[in-house]
């Protein structure tokens, strides 16, 4: 929560034009990693149609790309909004999984002091900061769900919520293309577990 109200407020003070001039450039605030302006680069590859260049990622390869290239193309924002802003919307998210998960080993309360540890945590705190535009923040988030989607469903015994953590999984390269081997791993430890 704290995380959310402070990239809020990072965000009005931009907005308002209170951002130091460290953070702003042109009139646009800056990322704060180099990977950022790279994933910003590919999803400006999609209005020059620059993608046959090699290195320059695809919509189709690329979850962060994928998303801000329909966004971009279809509401009135631009990229450097778009890229600045995302990690500090998508970053809180990782406290859903964990408070499910939570929930399913112990109570409610302890739940809680997870997910809201899990956000301020200061190595993903730093990745889910607005200007930290990178696959990071998907890194934890998108195995968090499937996680929490295949212990529901073994709990619970309900195939429909292992469907979507198995489909969540198989995607999970798509979001962060280092993830293949941690999914092969996270799915055989669901089979074995159910053999």
């Amino acid at each position: 929560l704290a995380e959310v109200l402070d990239d809020v407020a990072l965000a009005g003070r931009h907005l308002g034009g209170g951002v130091e001039k460290v953070f702003v450039a042109d009139g646009d605030a800056l990322f704060t990693n180099a990977d950022g302006y790279y994933f910003a680069a590919a999803i400006q590859s999609t209005f020059d149609q620059l993608a046959v260049l090699p290195r320059v990622l695809a919509p189709a390869d690329n979850a962060l790309v994928g998303l801000g290239a329909l966004v971009t193309h279809t509401l009135p924002v631009g990229i450097d909004t778009f890229a600045f802003y995302l990690p500090a919307y998508v970053g809180p998210v990782i406290a859903l999984p964990v408070a499910w998960l939570g929930r399913a080993f112990g109570p409610a309360t302890l739940a809680l002091v997870a997910a809201l540890v899990s956000v301020l945590v200061p190595s993903y705190l730093t990745r889910t900061s607005a200007g930290y535009f990178d696959t990071d923040m998907f890194a934890v988030t998108v195995p968090l769900i499937a996680m929490a989607c295949l212990v529901s469903a073994i709990a619970q015994r309900r195939v429909g919520v292992g469907a979507i953590g198995a489909t969540v999984l198989a995607a999970y390269p798509y979001f962060y293309d280092q993830g293949g081997s941690f999914g092969v791993g996270l799915a055989a430890t669901a089979v074995v577990y159910l053999l």
